[in-house]
């Protein structure tokens, strides 16, 4: 009888909420899945799960179970840790998520030098502009941008991120800049539509006065960030953008900023983790690698330099 398997068969299916799920993640069939939940209930004299045809509910004494059941696996999992940073070496796999533009342009390259330095560490990387809950998908991390929402995770700080207004050159020309802010509204603007309001921009002037732009005609929402970048490039409308995106746009000239006296929105580029008594070892020395490749002033704020 092994008694850690039977806890990380019971956590699984409960984060899971099913046992075909936890079954073919455990790659074990699921009666074999079904009957160990069973032979755990038998022993411990209590029903841990409420099982129907369309769900499966934890008990109240399963939630207490779960609440211990996570925290001796992550004992475990400590214990096995420290054997391993004695030997110097990182080793498993680190599981993270990350916004689809970001991961690309700038998480992939701090990746492979971080494999590079760590060559019996294995990464698997979901990007996705989309926030995925970190328990049930198993994430050891996730890179995310922008305010943070979620009090039961611990974050980082890795890095600012800065935003700002641009457009080609062909477009200025075209339809001349604006002097103030408000002058944006009568502009096609390009808007990234994941936001609750992708067609408000606030900003703060030079004066540090906040302010709010309503573009009125938006001649394309998307979802991805280098889907907008292009059709700037190609002269379709405005963009506010980060300056992860912008950065070489505007030192190649493809786009020329506006306003760069205002300040379009500073926003944080964090490392999120689950709120566990143990940050295992690769977790934290891949937190800690990002902070020392990004920095206080990225490569990609370039652009914001006189």
């Amino acid at each position: 009888m092994d008694r850690f398997e039977d806890l990380r068969t019971f956590v699984r299916v409960s984060e899971l909420s099913s046992v075909s799920k936890a079954a073919a993640e455990l790659q074990r069939a699921p009666s074999a899945v079904s009957r160990r939940l069973s032979e755990l209930e038998a022993r411990l004299g209590s029903q841990l799960l409420t099982r129907t045809t369309r769900q499966i509910v934890l008990t109240d004494a399963g939630e207490r179970f779960l609440v211990r059941a996570q925290q001796i696996l992550a004992d475990l999992e400590e214990a096995e840790e420290c054997v391993g940073e004695d030997v110097q070496s990182l080793t498993g796999t680190l599981r993270l998520t990350a916004p689809l533009s970001f991961g690309l342009k700038h998480l992939t390259p701090a990746i492979t030098g971080f494999l590079k330095a760590n060559p019996d560490l294995q990464i698997d990387m979901d990007l996705n502009d989309q926030h995925r809950d970190l328990i049930s998908n198993r994430l050891d991390l996730a890179i995310r941008i922008g305010t943070l929402h979620d009090s039961s995770l611990k974050s980082r700080l890795l890095a600012p991120i800065n935003q700002i207004v641009a457009a080609a050159p062909s477009f200025w020309k075209e339809h001349g800049k604006p002097a103030f802010a408000a002058e944006l509204s009568r502009y096609p603007g390009l808007c990234y539509s994941n936001l609750a309001s992708p067609g408000r921009w606030s900003y703060t002037d030079a004066s540090g006065k906040p302010g709010l732009v309503d573009i009125h005609s938006i001649r394309m929402l998307a979802n991805n960030g280098d889907v907008l970048l292009s059709s700037a490039i190609d002269g379709l409308g405005i963009l506010l953008e980060p300056t992860f995106l912008m950065n070489d746009a505007i030192l190649n000239g493809s786009l020329e900023p506006v306003l760069m006296d205002h300040h379009w929105g500073r926003h944080g580029l964090h490392a999120v983790y689950p709120d566990t008594r143990f940050l295992p070892a690769r977790t934290r020395a891949f937190i800690d690698y990002l902070v020392n490749n990004f920095g206080d002033t990225p490569l990609w704020d370039e652009c914001l330099k006189p």
